[in-house]
Order: C-alpha cells, then structure tokens, then sequence
C-alpha cells in the first residue's frame, strides 16, 4: 500500500490502482492516523477532529464501522479471524503501522532532512537533487480532510518543513552558480512570507550572486520599509551586515561551488521529446506541441530559434521551463541565460551565462576601432563557433529569458545568429515582454529583424480560457472543485496565469467574490504598466475606467473628453495590452477587470467624485428624462 498526504488523501495498492477508502468521515480519520503514523491517537481526540464538541449519542458504533470500513480497504486480503496489521487497536485509541516509504510526508522529512546534510557537507549539488525529489512529492495543502481544527499542528509542520525545503534548496541553488534559477522561489516565498527576514537574507544573496546589485540593494529597502510599516521595528542584524556587504561588495557574497568537471565518455544518444505531464502547465497543449515539432527538427541538424512573446505574468517562463525539462530528458543540453535590464550586468551577459553553463569559454566585446559593422560579426563568428562546439556531442537547448532587458550588443548577435544560423542540432528559446512594455529601441528594431527570418518562430501567449483557469485552480491548495471561484478569478484576470494565482489566494473563503482587492502584487505589476502610458492618457483612462468595463467613444466625448485626445490615449491603451476593441462600433473593453479596478482605486475621493459627476451630466444629457445608468450610479 502507498499512502499520500501531501495533498488530498490518496491510497494505492500494490498495482498501483487508486483505493476508495469512503466518504469524509473516514478519509478524515485515515488522514489523522496517517498523520501520526506509529503512534496511537487516542478516541477522545478523533471525536473531536470528527465531530468537534458535539458528537452523536451513537459516536462509538460510527467510529468502530469505520475503523472496520478501512480494515476492509487496507488489508483486504486479511481474514475474518486474523489480527490486524495496518490500522492497530491500542489502549486509549487507533494507530496506523506504516513504513516510511510508503508514506509520502515521511520520505519527504527524510529528504529533507539529506538535503540538509548535503548542503551542510558541501555539496550543493547532491542538496539541488534530493531536494527537487521532495518538493516533487508535494501535491498542495497537505492533510486537507483535517479542516483547521486539532489536526491543524501537523499541517503547520509540514507546511513549514516545505518551505524549509524550497528555501534550502534556493541557497544549493546559489551555491553552485544558479543563483538566476533560485532567485524567483525565493521571490515567491518572500511574497507567500513576506516578514521573515531570513528569507529576505536569501532573496538578497541569490540576487548579488546572480549580478543583480541593484535588484539587491531593492528588495533590502522594500524588506526595511515593511517591517517598519507593519511591525515598527527595523530589520535584524543578519540583514544589517548583509546590506554592509553588498555596499562594499563583498566577495564573500559571489563565492560559488566549483563547476563539475564534464566527463569525457560520450553521452548516450538523443531521445525524442515527450510532452510533459505537468498538473500546473494548463491551456498551453497547442504551444508546447509546437516548441516540440521545432524541437524535433532542431534535434535533427535544422537549428532554429522561437520567440515567446507576450504580458508579464502570462506563463512564458513557465512554458520555457516545461521545454528545458522536456529537453534534458531527452538527453539534451540545457543553458539558460536572463538579461538584467537593471545596468549592472557586464556586455553580453545572456551569452556569457549560456557558454558558461555549456561548458565553453566566453566571448569577449571587441576593444572598438574605426568599423563597428566588422567587429561585431567577429564577434558573432566566435558566439557561432562555441555554439557549434556544444551541440557536437548532443543537441543543445539555449534558453534567453526578459530579452526586453538584453544589451544591445547581445540583441544583434541573435538577430546575427538567427539569419545565419549553423547546420547543428541547436533550438534557442527566447522570451520577451512584449505587450504593455516599453521596449528599447534595439530590442524593438531586434524582435521586428527576428519576425522576417524563415528560421524564427513567433509564438504570442494569450489568457487562459474559463475551463483552463478551473484546471490551473484545481492544482492550487484550497481551490479545487470551486467552480465560483474559477468564473469569478477569469472575469477578473482574462486568463493571465500570474494573475490567477495571485488573486485566487485572495479569493478562497470570502463571502462576496466580487469585493475582494486587487493583490499588492498585481496592484505593482499593473501600476507600471499604466506608468508606461503616454502623459494625458491616464486622465482617460481612469475615466473609462469608472463607465464600466466597457465604455464608448461617444460617453467619453459627453462626459468632456475630446474626441482627439480620447483616440490617442485609447490607442494608446491597446497598444499596451490594457484595452482591446469592444463588441460594439467605437468601443473599448479593458480585458482585465483588475485592471479597471486598479484605475479607480487609484483614485482620490475628490478626483473620482468629479469623475462620477462628469459622466452622470453624460448620461442625463444621452438620456432626456433624467434617468442615469443605475449600474454606473452604484460605481
């Protein structure tokens, strides 16, 4: 039998199929059992995790069936006259006899607890391994059927010992020179955690390592200023020193494990690519099977380069991801390089990481001199030469993360490389913010040299569907099963997986589905996406937004804008990903509901009651009578 409580209760046999072990009750008892597998629960205490305070007259009989129910389940080739072995009666109570490797939350506290010994044996890279294999037995919130009553301890645990987990395996991460792939969990615990200074400690190290100072010395004054706000008190000495370190740039700060030396014996022999089976890579089947037919060709010898466009928060990261995994299954190798867009990486510090982590030496911007056009094609020759050189052995996947925050320089040798690509089993996968960001010019003038070559492939991420955003609710803890929940989080996010996740934490267990405020982390994204706008464009906006979710060019000219300056703040907006065209003629519709929410709770008291009048003499003077929009009279 194999028992799993990381997640909703599971029960398999020994050939792996599924068990019923029952309804709520029994699967709550099961639940409190396994939770304290080898050790006897008393009766007192499972009549009040069952029924609380007030249990039936008949609640020993109900109790006895059911423990006798899961006898049946668990051992169901056991006789009518033979003594039990799994579920044990022992004075005052119950225990369930399990080993350790039949239980997921004991083999995950084992590989824990050895990712912890590794770490602390220097070997960070044995730490990376056994940790990724705990967090893969993580299914969600552990031990659901418990509800928050008593057995509420030893969800806690277990929801600590996670982000212990994640937490350690970000410094093995660091340690051995990834800190880029550690930085965004440790983005996610700070934000799931966001007054525990020790994680802050880690996010700020992992980003000194990863050549991000700037984003360092941030995220040290974010963590500075809420503490202050929320607890009034000012950071502790750990990140006190920490910052001291990262002014003087301490070198202490940088030091990494050694790169493993890479074996001589060639590698075994490329497999195809399988489609990965991934519960939270939902509504994205039609791109991943196309990154896979490309991938395919690359693998043999017709390299080619695919872009992933699209908003913040839309899953390109996530999707490159499944690609990588996908690819070092297949035997491939991986590289992965993030462009900083904070001004403190060196030249060519996407291709820098990428050759580094391909085993081949970097290259080097050329001194200067009178004919630039020259220089840079030798650089580009020497870039093509160590890219042929990787893929000798094996096809190679080089992934180019936030190309929006690219050097110039590195943007030209892809555009070099992608027009002038090598006959070798080469796929580079690029993702870019392209939609409601302010792209540099020669990243803008790259992506549109990029769209005209026969070897590119232009892939634009859109929101998820309703039934999507249900599936990708459905791997979050709490979520599953709320259809409410789903149809209110997509009205409201258009689909953006960032955007769904966020706010369905938000979202679980409110009463009105319709009050809950746009997350602090949303709030951030799309308030620098409306930052990006021309000025006069907001004012327009921030109108629009208090008509409705959907408004007309005709009500924002009654409501005393010009028609001019409403058409170019409207293009504007569209252009930026924050409108799209309405249903009817000379209207607009903002995609996102949060984005319209964020508009007006921007707004001042006195500012938005000027608005609400504007747009009230609007529809008295569209409606002879005096009879205004009732819905709009509410906003």
């Amino acid at each position: 039998m194999r028992y799993r409580v990381l997640g909703p209760l599971e029960v398999t046999g020994p050939d792996g199929r599924p068990l019923d072990v029952g309804g709520a009750k029994p699967r709550a008892l099961l639940a409190l059992l396994l939770a304290e597998a080898g050790r006897v629960v008393s009766v007192d205490r499972i009549v009040t995790t069952l029924w609380g305070d007030e249990p039936p007259p008949t609640v020993t009989g109900t109790l006895q069936a059911y423990v006798s129910h899961l006898r049946r389940v668990l051992e169901p080739e056991r006789g009518p006259r033979q003594a039990a072995r799994v579920l044990l009666t022992r004075a005052p109570g119950y225990l369930v006899q399990v080993e350790a490797a039949d239980l997921d939350s004991l083999r995950f506290a084992a590989l824990v607890e050895d990712g912890d010994r590794a770490l602390g044996a220097g070997d960070p890279a044995r730490a990376v391994s056994v940790l990724d294999r705990a967090l893969d037995l993580w299914r969600g919130e552990p031990l659901p059927e418990l509800g928050d009553g008593p057995g509420a301890a030893e969800r806690l645990r277990l929801a600590e010992l996670h982000v212990h987990a994640r937490e350690r395996r970000a410094e093995a991460l660091t340690a051995v020179g990834r800190a880029d792939a550690a930085v965004p969990e440790l983005q996610r615990l700070v934000a799931e955690h966001p007054l525990r200074e020790r994680l802050w400690a880690r996010l700020v190290t992992a980003l000194y390592a990863a050549d991000r100072q700037a984003d360092a010395l941030d995220a040290l004054r974010r963590c500075t200023a809420l503490l202050r706000d929320e607890l009034g008190i000012d950071p502790g000495p750990e990140l006190r020193d920490l910052e001291q370190a990262v002014l003087r740039q301490d070198p202490g700060l940088t030091r990494r494990a050694p790169r493993p030396v890479l074996s001589a014996a060639p590698p075994p022999a490329p497999a195809a690519l399988a489609v990965t089976d991934d519960a939270t890579l939902v509504g994205r089947g039609d791109e991943l099977g196309r990154l896979r037919a490309v991938a395919e060709q690359a693998a043999a010898g017709r390299a080619a380069v695919v872009v992933l466009g699209g908003e913040a928060g839309i899953g390109k990261t996530r999707l490159a991801e499944a690609v990588a995994v996908m690819s070092r299954a297949a035997g491939w190798s991986v590289a992965e390089g993030r462009c900083a867009d904070d001004g403190g990486a060196p030249p060519l510090w996407p291709w820098t990481q990428v050759l580094e982590q391909l085993g081949q030496d970097p290259v080097a911007p050329a001194d200067g001199g009178t004919d630039a056009d020259a220089a840079r094609f030798r650089l580009f020759q020497d870039l093509r030469a160590r890219l042929v050189a990787a893929t000798a052995a094996r096809p190679a996947l080089v992934v180019l993360e936030d190309l929006q925050g690219a050097d110039a320089t590195s943007v030209q040798l892809l555009g070099l490389l992608a027009r002038h690509l090598p006959r070798v089993p080469l796929l580079v996968l690029v993702t870019v913010r392209d939609v409601g960001e302010d792209l540099p010019a020669a990243v803008a003038d790259g992506l549109a040299r990029l769209a005209r070559e026969p070897a590119v492939t232009t892939l634009t991420l859109g929101g998820l569907d309703a039934d999507d955003v249900g599936r990708l609710l459905a791997a979050q803890p709490g979520a599953a099963g709320d259809p409410a929940l789903a149809a209110a989080v997509h009205d409201r996010t258009a689909g953006n997986p960032f955007f769904v996740v966020e706010l369905s934490r938000w979202m679980r267990g409110a009463g009105d589905l319709a009050r809950v405020p746009v997350p602090p982390s949303v709030v951030e994204v799309l308030r620098t996406r409306l930052a990006r706008l021309p000025a006069g464009a907001r004012p327009v906006l921030e109108l629009a937004a208090l008509a409705g979710r959907e408004v007309t060019l005709d009500l924002l000219e009654a409501a005393g804008e010009p028609a001019d300056t409403a058409l170019g703040a409207l293009d504007a907006a569209v252009a930026a990903g924050l409108l799209t065209e309405g249903g009817a003629p000379w209207s607009w519709r903002f995609p996102h509901a949060l984005v319209q929410e964020v508009l007006a709770d921007d707004l001042p008291a006195l500012r938005r009651a000027q608005l609400h009048a504007r747009l009230a003499a609007a529809l008295e003077q569209r409606a002879p009578g005096g009879r205004a929009d009732d819905a709009l009279v509410e906003r």
